[in-house]
Order: C-alpha cells, then sequence, then structure tokens
C-alpha cells in the first residue's frame, strides 16, 4: 500500500501525539492497579516503565527524553484524600494533547487548539495540588475531532 499524503491542515504530529498519549494512560492505568492506594511520583514512573520519558517539570516540554523515547509532561495531583489522579500532555504541530487518568475512572482524552496551546502545552500543579490544563481544552472518552 502507498503512503497517502495527509489532507491539508491535518496535524500529522497531533496523531503521534495521540498514539503515544494512549499507550502512556494505559501505562498510568497498569501502575495504578499494580500499586493501589499509593502515592507515586515521576521517579516512580520512570523506573516502572521507561517507555517514554516522564517529565514533571510543570513547564512546557522541550527537554531531550531518554534516547527513542517521547517526552511527556506528566502532572500527578497531590490533592489529599482524593482519587490518584495523572494528566499527560504532548503537543502536536496545531494543538495540545491530553489524557486524564483517574483512579477507577474512564480516561479522559482532551484536545486544545492552536500554535499557542501547542508551543505551551503541559499538565500544570496549582498551589493547592490539583491538576489544570488549558481552558479551551475539548474533553471525551475518545479522542475529539479538534474542529468538532
Amino acid at each position: 500500500m502507498a503512503n497517502v499524503p495527509a489532507a491539508p491542515g491535518t496535524d500529522t504530529e497531533g496523531t503521534v501525539a495521540q498514539q503515544n498519549l494512549t499507550m502512556a494512560a494505559a501505562i498510568i492505568s497498569d501502575y495504578m492497579r499494580a500499586h493501589p492506594a499509593t502515592t507515586f511520583t515521576v521517579f516512580d514512573l520512570q523506573h516502572y516503565n521507561a517507555t517514554f520519558t516522564w517529565d514533571g517539570s510543570d513547564a512546557p516540554i522541550g527537554d531531550p527524553g531518554t534516547p527513542g523515547s517521547a517526552v511527556i509532561s506528566t502532572g500527578i495531583s497531590q490533592v489529599p484524600h482524593s482519587p490518584r489522579h495523572v494528566v499527560l500532555a504532548l503537543p502536536g504541530y496545531s494543538a495540545c494533547y491530553y489524557a486524564s487518568v483517574t483512579e477507577n475512572a474512564a480516561t479522559q482524552y482532551g484536545v486544545a487548539l492552536g500554535t499557542d496551546a501547542a508551543t505551551h502545552c503541559l499538565a500544570e500543579k496549582t498551589p493547592t495540588g490539583a491538576l489544570q490544563v488549558r481552558s479551551e481544552t475539548k474533553w471525551n472518552t475518545y479522542w475529539p475531532k479538534p474542529n468538532g
């Protein structure tokens, strides 16, 4: 089968981001099942599964990762007495893509459009330890269409 070029305006980097975030969310879910009722850090994730470089810097990603692995902005909620919650982010060409994993809940997938969203793509902690993403993010239990 021949390679078919992407349609004009298609965020091909977004497709890769979605695939990587889907895999990373599955790793987080697996970690939560394997380590019930425990707190964990980015360091713990890195040692559990080094498929990705889990970046918890609260800054847009851009640092190089481990050779051969995608760098994923990783926010781990630190809100006491709440279900464990992790938000992952990866930029595409013209959007920031998110996966939100909450213990015992369906994974949520989000897209925030625009070059600013793509260049300032991260999962960020508030001073209270809660996680926040870009306010314009569209969420669903599957990958939402960026323009839909």
